[in-house]
């Protein structure tokens, strides 16, 4: 007689059937007491529940008729147990074998971060009907709650299968890593014996009765010719049982493997779990049950497997024992129609001749595809197939090392998009043999023209991929900067590879620095390649990462090996970092010991910067000297490098005679940087350029000069002086230097200017802004006539007025403030959201002034 079975877990509600003296009755809340009926093989049962109390009371008697279970043996109930939903139940195991089972949920016991509360069971049965009447206890606890961490969560489980009116029970544990293409899977499983009550192992319930019967039944046939080529699409990720854990020979591709599970009996129920891909349409599948190799008494073969997909279940018989065929023979079934699914799994069932003894064995499991036959080199090409491409992709992906190879060689031929899927998939590959590919993407190799590894989307990627691979690609990006010649390749390589490994990149970019190079005697466009190698070279200097190999290069064997293009570029890399490094100072002073000519003295004045400001005499030594060259262009660039070198100071100031306007305003700079340090010859000399000197230039920076320097009568005069100049980058470097000064008595003067309708915008707005920096009171009433400007604009010029006015207002923070702006927060579409939100700021504020002109 068939098995009509019903796996299900463990949940029943309190309108459960309760089985008393062999009759159904309705459960209610708080259950009614179960009684359990004697047989020739049992004694009766009583259990009742308690509920005052918390506890399970049972008594075993000869007879259900007078068995109470009052004065029985008790079991107390755990905290947290909702007992208005608890179920007692008479479970038959067979016509003579009966036991009770309580089910009580709970509701408040659950662990922090448990996504079930879980129930709490206690199985009870009556001792065998020989001796004398008691109460056995089969099993007790906690079931269905997950323990352990996220993903990795495992929990007990019972689950009970109907066979015609009785049913098995099982015990075993879920483990969420571990489920089957969606479905829950019980492991470790025991099964109840209903003769003497006892637990003993039982297989894996990997597909419930109800899908084992639902199976679309199949018939796989012997098939003819070898095992398909190309890559597989199936590919084992996870077994239930695996001998020597090769899970993976079930889709490896060899014949001469086998995945072999490892539990006592036929192997029912032990599974492997394979990865697919939803894109790819499946027609069948082909199997290998007896691996090449193997002697016919070493493995069972399966009579019947189970491949499921994430909805869908196949039972596949197999009509003959492939253990006694020859090894390696195919056998192929096809399915009533193409199914698709990310996950495929295999289920044992029946196996041929004395599997109890024998482990179950299948050497390879292949699934049918449109692309079966297709070569490696054939699927890469096929990522140009809009019809074929994800499926091609697919398999390509699960391939091996072979697979990622073929999709490299094929990608100079590839349109756009399917570069884009190949580089996803070379992605799969060992850095080893990708890391090439991707610098070939970085440097633009057959992108065309037009290529900018800033912008091109592929190169993006690609330099992502290499910063996964660092020592592959250190080594590839070395090899590109070696090969690549006087290209911009070069240093677009020299850019990576000083980003990924600075202490790598030093030794390679010096290498070939000055390889090409036309300078000394050229320079310009013509040495675009070393500048850019030199931009690379600063970035790997500069790293934390890259200072022992610029220390080694500084030393002096090999800085003295460099050429004097090479030391000049070394050092103007290394930059800042030169005071700190050992050998630094001697490096520079080596440099210009060897070439004395104009241009190693003009580049390597920001490096003697650096270490004049340092407190390295080698700096200051060398600034001095240029500063007193007889080359104007070499005086004025020293003036501006020396700022903030305050030993310099006095050749600054005698700078300001110079005879060249342009170190007169070099110096200015310079003195500007060092304002502090200024001395009052110096501040005089400022004072007379500035009212003065002819060259326009000149003037606007003494004025910028002064800006830093505290207000003083001949100054402020002359910056006064200065509002009324005829040019007017001019007046507006004093307008600005009047403000920064807080020069006494500007403030009017600065209020005309603010207020001047013929003065240009940019004037009349550094003025504004000066008013706020004097903090003067008294130009209050012109601020809110500008400010209004902002909220009311009628002229281009109106809002930065208003904006200016507005800011010099939350500096000044005058008297009545509030009530003078408040109009602008109104109701009202001329005045702009912004400038609204920029007056309530004002309003808000403190202010810088104390609201009487005083900072």
């Amino acid at each position: 007689m068939a098995l009509r079975s019903k796996l299900l877990l463990l949940a029943v509600g309190a309108s459960s059937v309760v089985f008393t003296h062999g009759l159904a009755s309705v459960a209610h809340a708080g259950p009614a007491p179960a009684v359990a009926s004697a047989s020739s093989r049992q004694h009766a049962l009583a259990v009742a529940l308690d509920g005052e109390r918390r506890e399970v009371t049972a008594q075993a008697c000869r007879e259900a008729e007078r068995c109470v279970a009052t004065g029985g043996r008790s079991y107390a109930i755990p905290a947290g147990a909702d007992l208005a939903n608890a179920t007692l139940e008479v479970v038959s195991l067979a016509p003579d074998s009966r036991v009770v089972l309580v089910d009580v949920p709970l509701s408040g016991a659950e662990p922090a971060g448990s996504a079930s509360k879980g129930r709490w069971v206690l199985l009870l049965a009556a001792s065998a009907a020989k001796g004398a009447p008691h109460v056995e206890k089969l099993l007790v606890g906690t079931l269905d709650r997950p323990e352990g961490l996220e993903g990795e969560e495992r929990s007990k489980v019972l689950l009970r299968e109907r066979e015609g009116g009785h049913e098995r029970l099982l015990l075993g544990r879920r483990y969420a890593h571990a489920g089957l293409c969606g479905r829950p899977t019980t492991m470790r499983v025991s099964k109840l014996d209903p003769a003497d009550r006892t637990w003993s192992e039982a297989p894996t319930v990997a597909l419930s009765a109800a899908e084992r019967e639902a199976a679309v039944p199949l018939i796989a046939e012997r098939a003819e010719g070898g095992w398909p080529e190309g890559p597989s699409l199936l590919h084992a990720r996870l077994a239930s049982s695996a001998l020597g854990g090769q899970r993976s020979a079930l889709t490896d591709g060899d014949l001469a493997t086998s995945w072999v599970e490892t539990r006592p009996g036929v192997g029912e129920g032990e599974f492997v779990v394979m990865s697919g891909e939803a894109s790819v349409p499946v027609s069948g599948f082909d199997l290998v049950l007896r691996a090449k190799g193997d002697a016919p008494p070493d493995r069972a073969a399966p009579r019947r497997v189970f491949v499921a997909t994430r909805d869908q279940v196949f039972s596949i018989a197999l009509g003959e024992d492939a253990g006694q065929e020859a090894p390696g023979q195919r056998y192929s079934v096809g399915l009533p129609k193409p199914v698709r699914s990310d996950c495929y799994a295999l289920v044992l069932d029946e196996a041929f001749g004395d599997a109890s003894h024998q482990a179950v064995a299948i050497a390879e499991l292949r699934a049918q595809t449109p692309f079966d036959g297709m070569t490696l080199e054939a699927l890469a090409a096929a990522l140009d197939d809009e019809a074929k491409a994800e499926g091609a992709a697919a398999l390509l992906n699960a391939g091996d090392a072979e697979a990622v190879t073929a999709v490299m060689n094929a990608y100079p031929q590839l349109s756009f998009d399917a570069r884009r899927r190949a580089l996803d998939l070379v992605g799969s590959g060992p850095c080893t043999a990708t890391a090439p590919f991707y610098v070939e993407r970085v440097l633009g190799r057959g992108a065309g023209d037009d290529f900018d590894p800033a912008l091109d989307p592929i190169a993006r990627a690609a330099r992502d991929r290499l910063r996964r691979c660092r020592q592959p690609a250190t080594a590839a990006l070395g090899a590109a900067i070696s090969e690549a010649g006087v290209t911009k390749e070069r240093v677009w390589a020299a850019r990576e590879l000083a980003e990924i490994e600075p202490a790598q990149a030093v030794p390679a970019i010096l290498a070939v620095l000055a390889e090409g190079s036309t300078a000394p005697s050229e320079s310009g466009a013509k040495d675009e390649v070393r500048r850019g190698l030199r931009v690379a070279l600063a970035t790997a200097a500069r790293d934390r990462h890259g200072a022992p190999a610029v220390q080694a290069a500084l030393a002096a064997p090999a800085f003295a090996a460099l050429s004097p293009v090479e030391r000049v570029d070394l050092l103007r890399a290394v930059g800042p970092a030169l005071p700190d490094l050992p050998g630094g100072e001697a490096a520079f002073s080596f440099a210009l010991a060897e070439d004395d000519g104009f241009r190693t003295h003009y580049l390597l004045l920001p490096v003697a910067a650096d270490l004049a400001r340092a407190g390295r005499a080698a700096g200051t030594e060398a600034l001095k000297r240029a500063l007193a060259a007889e080359q104007a262009h070499l005086r004025a660039a020293a003036a501006r490098a020396a700022g903030g070198v305050e030993a310099l100071v006095p050749q600054l100031e005698a700078g300001l005679a110079d005879a060249s306007p342009r170190v007169r305003e070099a110096a200015l700079v310079g003195l500007g940087a060092t304002a502090a340090r200024v001395s009052k010859g110096g501040e005089a000399a400022t004072v007379k350029l500035l009212s003065e000197d002819r060259w326009t230039f000149v003037r606007e920076e003494a004025a910028r000069a002064l800006a830093g320097r505290p207000a003083s009568p001949v100054a402020d005069r002359a910056l006064l002086t200065a509002l009324s100049a005829d040019v007017p980058k001019v007046r507006l470097a004093a307008v600005s230097a009047l403000g920064k000064r807080k020069s006494p008595g500007a403030g009017e003067a600065l209020v005309a200017v603010a207020d001047g309708a013929n003065e240009p915008v940019s004037l009349r707005v550094a003025a504004i802004r000066a008013l706020g920096d004097l903090c003067y009171a008294e130009s209050a009433e012109v601020l809110f006539k500008l400010a209004y400007r902002a909220a009311y604009q009628q002229l281009p010029y109106d809002q930065p007025l208003g904006l200016a006015a507005l800011a010099a207002l939350g500096e000044l923070h005058p008297p009545g403030l509030a009530e003078a702006l408040r109009p602008m927060l109104a109701k009202d579409r001329r005045v702009a959201p912004q400038v609204q939100a920029i007056a309530r700021s004002v309003m808000a504020g403190r202010g810088r002034c104390n609201g009487s002109g005083a900072p």
